[in-house]
């Protein structure tokens, strides 16, 4: 019962949170960048958080378990990708600045018609990725709930 009220309580503090602090957001450019005055640190989490996933983490350690230290090589490829965007990409991005989506990007570069093409490719994508997430959290409960009936049995 007391997992249940942290959860509850924590659930109720950032919506209390997020609704105080987004009473003067009037439009989605807004909502996206605010005033633009973040600090270092918070863009540093930001970008971490973004590029940080659970598949670099605990999925990395989960194949390194099951297939052995040649899937940490592998994830060498991560590390170059993430050199070539500080390095070659971001350099190039002050050409952007003031947009908020890809699609604006893709609007400035080849037109209107990109931005509708990746506007709909987004509808498209975005229920395929929860249904993925959905599916992962069903198969990690179903994995949680087996253990723990196995457990009980002993």
């Amino acid at each position: 019962m007391i997992d249940q009220i942290i959860v509850v309580g924590y659930l109720v503090i950032v919506l209390i949170i997020g609704l105080m602090s987004g009473k003067n957001t009037t439009t989605i450019k807004d909502y996206a960048v605010g005033k633009r005055n973040f600090s270092n640190p918070v863009l540093t989490a930001g970008i971490a958080a973004t590029m940080i996933a659970a598949s670099g983490t605990a999925g990395l350690v989960g194949k390194i378990y099951h297939i052995g230290l040649i899937s940490a090589l592998a994830y060498f490829g991560v590390v170059v990708s993430r050199l070539m965007v500080a390095f070659v990409i971001a350099p190039k991005m002050s050409n952007f600045l003031g947009l908020i989506s890809s699609g604006d990007i893709l609007e400035r570069l080849y037109g209107t018609k990109a931005k509708i093409l990746i506007g709909l490719f987004t509808l498209v994508e975005g229920p395929l990725l929860a249904a993925a997430q959905i599916l992962a959290t069903y198969q990690a409960g179903q994995i949680f709930l087996v253990y723990q009936k196995k457990l009980q049995q002993y």
